[in-house]
């Protein structure tokens, strides 16, 4: 059965859509469908996600593996497919990223170094899709269009990161 998973994230954990490195055209769906509901990809087409799904490749992680660690270089980011990572800065956890969402996508379009640490978490491995920097860049240099839409959406998320760092801090001040 390869449906959706509510809970459990895009693909069944069983399930390899990535079998002899190629997708199946219902996974290929999925995925585009899972692209389109991220906020780095909110509003773009399915025919613009597809574009970009030839520049992904799959990425899997034990629980408990270190995807990322906090200061060193951004070179790509995951899109979260099923399972889910532990964000922790200065070993204090900050929050859990869940499918279907990004995680590096920060880092990666600021060559800012990582700003926490990303572990497998969830009791089952991390499937994702990754995609490098230098792939991305070349990707975008391509489509000033669709280059604009994930800049409108880049400052969306920043935008609310702060709120979010904002209404923290007014809390923290508040106790």
């Amino acid at each position: 059965m390869n449906s959706f998973l509510q809970s459990g994230g895009v693909l069944e954990q069983k399930y390899n859509p990535f079998k002899e490195g190629r997708m199946s055209g219902h996974i290929n769906t999925q995925i585009l469908e899972a692209l389109q509901r991220t906020r780095l990809f909110s509003g773009l087409s399915i025919q613009e996600c597809e574009s970009f799904l030839h520049i992904w490749k799959q990425a899997t992680y034990e629980v408990g593996e270190t995807v990322y660690t906090e200061g060193e270089e951004s070179t790509d980011m995951l899109l979260v497919l099923s399972g889910a990572v532990e964000l922790s800065a200065q070993e204090t956890r900050i929050g859990v990223i869940t499918p279907v969402d990004l995680v590096g996508e920060m880092g990666t379009f600021t060559d800012m170094p990582r700003s926490a640490t990303v572990t497998a978490t969830s009791g089952k491995p991390l499937v994702a899709l990754r995609v490098g920097k230098d792939a991305l860049d070349a990707f975008l240099s391509e489509d000033s269009a669709l280059t604009a839409k994930i800049q409108r959406n880049i400052i969306e998320i920043l935008c609310e990161k702060i709120r979010e760092d904002n209404r923290r801090l007014h809390e923290a001040t508040q106790s």
